[in-house]
């Protein structure tokens, strides 16, 4: 029994010992699986570490090279979300660095070496996943899982789920590992806490902080993807994982982990300059300063370059920006006529004037140029003596449109004889008709000013008289020689509420006095009458009435066709060539060289002239239509003469432009450029100006304005009954909002010339200009004749034998249209792109912490949000005072901040794209919709597809997408990142490539716009043909080809810049602020495994870390704000640390 109770007690303790040793082997062999997780998560670090520490990189996945991008998934990649590297700049061999954009102003301006081969998207630094020593760089596309791969990710979609190879670690006996780096910046970020919730915009409280939603977005909306993914504000806080999304969400598992590549809960993004490898600057300590910022750096070298208010907005900021471009100053052609930086920090110190509700702005005077530009004034006749300026363009201005000027006249016969001794004096009425338009959202306090409008002067008319014989007359207006012609008026002081059209006419019917501009008072209060005008007597009294009469010229005739408006009341004509210029506006074919080519009646339709009695009478007859000369922005629906009487071009599509979308309105110099669409016969048009036929359109009925507010009104772009409401598109910056995205920029007039673009920040659309050579971002010379002078000589301009005053011969339309502005041609490109300018001198190298040095303050103690509630404290080294200066410090912010949320402008995920552009769902009155609003208190309330494309909220509201369309919109951007990607700076994404396809021609979001078909509504009611106009030579000007500007680069809608017409820009508004061409935050899942000798897997582990990319360089330099070399070999750019980590069981995968 004793000898059994032995036995059974050592079986059992033999059982347990056995149970103990493989206890033990077991033990062993998950510690080595774990230990081979960890040495695959430093593996990956160290890739992390290696190729996206440097700032000058950017990253996407491989679903990039989807090859249907338009279909739902992903085409011919076998492995989607593998994460790629690639360079956004490299060093040179002058030790600066270069990206695929290059400067030759010689020949078209920049160019993109990836539209001929340089650059190729498949030319990857990394991939960053797992592999065997000796393999090469995998190729995701086509790579099959053949050997020892691991899943790392299941999401229970196969195409969804993320495999890797396996590494064995030393021999096979001690196990495998695999690691895969995910990129969270490509993901939306669902519990991102909104610094401003519960405030909404306001116009009764505007500083409640509402507004910021609008002007930098707070908050993702993944409802948009799926309603129980919604997280209420208060519990956001408990969501640190998707996993536990449930704590604030209803959503299951099930949809949370079907969801893990299109959301997360942990992405930070630095303020980085990827495109030239360094931090960014910051435009909100710029704004604050005094307009000089010295560069930062030691050692003879510039780790951040400063700023100066006369740095250039397009081309190089200044020749030390040329030098690290690799660019000869000397060769670059913006450097007189470029916009400066300076204008933009003045335009934000309105936010210091302007609150939300302003009343009324007392309009600010375009800057003069001073000394002109030429000797004595920038014009060919001495008009002109204060103009606007255009080579020192550092300073905003505010003031309204000129939108037309343009007379009416009659003949009248006065008899002031006796019965039987008639003598008849031939007197002309004369009906001015000048039409001024406010497009700012405040109403402008507009001074007296006086208007210099010049027409033929030289007008022979035939008249039939009372015997039946024919008598010439020559209708010499009050100047002679070559200002003959000339009207000069004075218009009433007026204040124009926001978006107001007057239309200013005579007040009382006075004899034309050509002495005093003053005494031709024009009134906005009165409609037009013919009882109203001013008198010229035509020639002298005789015997025999006049009873008919119509124009016949004898020849060429007029010296000029133009209007020259200028700011404040004169009292002779020499006073008026010293008053400030508003507005200068050229339709002469000729820029003022003599004899135009006149408009000829037919002979069969004279006009009755009325016979009166004496020198005072009322004139009952109105004038005929035919009597009206003049110049008005063009119509949306341009009238039937004009297009039947347009010569080689009758009848084409020549007349429609987007006068928004490339032209500029609000420009001050207007006039004939080398690269227009011009017509061959008399009234030859061109421009966003035109004169008119003869057209029942234009009649003085027609034309009459209606009365609104105490004052006459029209409508810039149609007859006053196409009116739909006040028509308002630019804002300035208020108080209670400042500047908080570099979208907002739009607003800013960038160019006093007619030619550029009205919104030309954040917008991406190419100049017709550029014909096919969108590869370029200005005009390219065809031959050696077009390079002289920009363009801007007879070669292009043309000219007319027999039919100058000039002394420059056959150059002399080309002498006075450089001398028009300044000859600025003859050294600087004057026609370029200059959306795609300014776009890649501000998104890469600039951003805006926003905030006054208060908020700032308060910030810092309490962790309150600034007006970009995005913003996260992430660099709090130093003293507390040090802080404190460096979030006001214009080199220093970036290094202190991290915006949360921030989004891989190459994300392919439209879930992501989804809830990122619904940020400001909810924030207006529709609390089911997106805005997206150009005006934030815009005057006519919200627009939404279905609402009158010609009504007032089309015109003066703002945007709203209803779910649907903000979902069509994502699903276009993603079409367009797979196209294009990827983007190697944020500017970049922002432009349209330099390139002669279909991305030649928007910008991505441009191009989603009109994919999702966003604003067909504006297509339908104001169409732009769009087709290809003929090549002709225009012979009687000596034009060889009359058609420069190509109908196939604007945009398929008049409407374009409407408020309610949805642009890029205005997405760009509220998603700026937190966009990135790259990702500092990634996912790390590792894998390692225990094997026996045999090969047979004993133990398995996986493991999850986030890591987070700090400010702070790995090796910095001697300023610590960047890494020491950076862009070369040792350069690991800026710091990885692990901000969190979990081990997972294989359910968790």
């Amino acid at each position: 029994m004793m000898m059994m109770l032995l036995a059974v007690l050592a079986l059992g303790l033999l059982s347990l010992s056995t149970i103990e040793l493989r206890r033990s082997a077991a033990g062993t062999a998950r510690a080595i699986a774990r230990a081979n997780a960890r040495l695959a998560l430093q593996l990956a670090i160290g890739s992390l570490q290696k190729n996206l520490g440097p700032d000058g990189r950017v990253c996407a996945t491989a679903s990039l090279f989807d090859s249907d991008p338009a279909s739902p998934g992903v085409e011919g990649v076998n492995h989607p979300h593998w994460t790629g590297v690639w360079s956004a700049s490299k060093p040179d061999t002058k030790g600066g660095m270069v990206t695929p954009i290059k400067r030759d102003d010689s020949d078209g301006g920049l160019r993109d070496e990836r539209a001929t081969g340089g650059w190729p998207r498949t030319e990857t630094l990394d991939w960053l996943v797992s592999r065997p020593a000796g393999m090469a760089t995998p190729d995701p596309r086509t790579i099959s899982r053949e050997g020892d791969w691991i899943r790392l990710v299941s999401t229970g979609t196969d195409k969804d789920d993320v495999w890797v190879p396996s590494v064995a670690v030393g021999d096979s006996s001690a196990g495998r590992y695999a690691w895969w780096v995910g990129d969270e910046g490509g993901k939306a970020k669902v519990n991102l806490p909104d610094g401003w919730a519960g405030k909404l915009p306001d116009p009764a409280n505007p500083g409640n902080g509402g507004y910021n939603h609008w002007l930098a977005s707070q908050k993702n909306e993944p409802v948009l993807v799926d309603p129980s993914l919604h997280i209420e504000e208060a519990k956001k806080a408990k969501v640190v994982t998707l996993r536990n999304q449930q704590l604030g969400s209803t959503a299951t598992p099930e949809a949370i982990k079907g969801k893990f590549h299109d959301f997360t809960t942990t992405s930070l993004g630095l303020p980085v300059d990827v495109a030239h490898a360094r931090l960014k600057r910051d435009l909100t300590a710029y704004f604050a300063s005094d307009g000089s910022i010295p560069d930062l750096g030691g050692s003879g070298k510039v780790t951040s370059p400063g700023i100066a208010d006369d740095d250039r907005l397009v081309g190089p900021a200044n020749p030390a920006a040329a030098a690290r471009e690799g660019v000869n100053w000397a060769d670059t052609r913006h450097q007189t006529s470029a916009p400066r930086f300076g204008l933009l920090r003045r335009w934000s110190r309105y936010a210091s004037i302007y609150a939300m509700e302003a009343g009324n702005m007392a309009i600010a005077q375009p800057k003069a140029e001073n000394p002109p530009l030429l000797n004595s004034d920038d014009s060919y006749d001495g008009t002109n003596k204060v103009p606007v300026a255009i080579g020192q363009f550092d300073t905003p201005s505010v003031s309204p449109v000129l939108v037309e000027g343009s007379i009416y006249y009659q003949l009248v016969a006065e008899n002031s004889g006796t019965a039987t001794a008639a003598s008849w004096q031939l007197r002309a009425h004369i009906y001015p008709r000048v039409v001024i338009w406010n497009p700012y959202n405040l109403a402008l306090q507009i001074p007296a000013s006086s208007l210099m409008l010049h027409t033929n002067g030289g007008k022979t008319v035939e008249l039939t008289m009372a015997d039946g014989t024919k008598s010439s007359r020559t209708l010499s207006w009050a100047s002679g020689g070559a200002l003959a012609g000339a009207f000069y008026f004075g218009l009433n002081a007026i204040t124009l509420k926001p978006g107001a059209c007057a239309v200013f006419s005579p007040t009382q019917q006075t004899a034309y006095n050509g002495g005093n501009p003053g005494a031709n008072l024009l009134s906005a209060s009165v409609p037009p009458s013919p009882d109203r005008g001013f008198t010229v007597a035509i020639g002298s009294p005789g015997a025999v009435q006049p009873i008919q009469f119509r124009e016949a010229p004898t020849g060429f005739q007029a010296q000029d066709y133009r209007m020259l408006w200028k700011n404040g009341s004169s009292g002779s004509t020499a006073a008026f060539q010293s008053l400030p210029q508003l507005s200068f506006v050229s339709c002469s074919m000729q820029y003022g060289d003599d004899n135009e080519v006149p408009v000829e009646w037919s002979n069969s339709t004279p006009v009755p002239i009325q016979a009166v009695t004496g020198t005072s009478y009322p004139v009952v007859s109105i004038p005929d239509v035919r009597t009206r000369d003049g110049f008005r922005l063009r119509w949306f629906t341009e009238t039937p003469s004009n297009k039947i009487g347009s010569g080689s071009l009758a009848n084409t599509n020549h007349f429609d432009i987007a006068p928004l979308g490339n032209w500029n309105p609000r420009a001050t110099y207007t006039l004939r450029t080398p690269y227009e669409n011009v017509t061959d016969v008399a009234p030859q048009f061109f421009g966003a100006y035109t004169r008119d036929l003869f057209d029942g359109a234009v009649s003085w009925g027609e034309m009459m304005p209606v009365p609104k507010d105490g004052i006459q009104q029209t409508w810039p772009f149609g007859q006053a009954i196409e009116s739909p409401g006040p028509l308002v598109l630019f804002d300035v910056p208020r108080k209670e909002t400042g500047i908080a995205s570099l979208a907002q920029f739009q607003h800013a007039k960038l160019s006093e010339f007619i030619w550029h673009p009205s919104y030309a920040v954040g917008n991406s659309l190419p100049d017709p200009r550029l014909e096919d050579r969108t590869d370029r971002s200005a005009p390219v010379a065809r031959d050696g004749s077009e390079k002289a002078m920009n363009g801007w000589t007879k070669a292009m301009l043309g000219y007319a034998s027999g039919r100058t005053g000039g002394s420059q011969g056959n150059e002399q339309w080309a002498f006075y249209a450089r001398w028009s502005i300044g000859n600025l041609p003859a050294t600087d490109a004057v026609v370029h792109d200059l959306s795609y300018e300014v776009n890649r001198n501000l998104w890469d190298d600039f951003f805006l912490s926003t905030g006054s040095q208060a908020e700032k303050q308060s910030f810092i103690a309490s962790g309150a949000a600034l007006p970009n509630g995005r913003m996260r404290l992430v660099n709090r080294a130093g003293s507390a005072d040090q802080v404190r200066a460096d979030l006001s410090d214009f080199h220093r912010a970036a290094s202190r901040l991290a915006i949360d949320g921030a989004f891989n402008v190459n994300s392919t995920s439209v879930a992501a794209w989804k809830a990122v552009l619904g940020g400001t769902r909810g924030t207006s009155t529709s609390a089911e919709s997106t805005i997206f609003p150009r005006l934030l208190n815009a005057p006519a309330g919200e627009w939404k597809t279905g609402t009158a494309a010609n009504g007032k909220e089309a015109w003066g509201g703002s945007r709203i997408l209803d779910d649907g369309e903000v979902g069509r919109l994502a699903e276009a951007i993603v079409t367009e990142v797979k196209k294009r990607g990827p983007f190697l700076s944020l500017s970049d994404f922002v432009n349209r490539r330099l390139a002669k396809d279909d991305t030649g021609k928007a910008g991505a979001l441009e191009a989603a716009i009109r994919s999702a078909g966003l604003n067909s509504s504006f297509e339908q009611a104001y169409p732009l043909v769009r087709d290809k106009l003929k090549d002709y030579a225009d012979t009687l000007d000596n034009i060889p080809d009359g058609t420069r500007l190509d109908p196939q680069l604007m945009p398929s809608s008049k409407a374009w810049g409407a408020p309610a017409y949805l642009t890029q820009a205005d997405i760009l508004q509220p998603l700026g602020p937190q966009l990135s061409a790259r990702s500092d935050t990634f996912v790390i899942r590792s894998y390692g495994d225990s094997r026996s000798s045999s090969g047979t897997i004993e133990a398995r582990a996986w493991c999850e870390a986030v890591v987070q990319r700090l400010p702070e360089p790995v090796t910095p330099d001697s300023t610590g704000l960047n890494p020491l070399d950076p862009g070369g070999r040792n350069d690991f750019g800026r710091r990885f640390i692990i901000t969190g980590f979990r081990w997972l069981n294989s359910s968790d995968i």
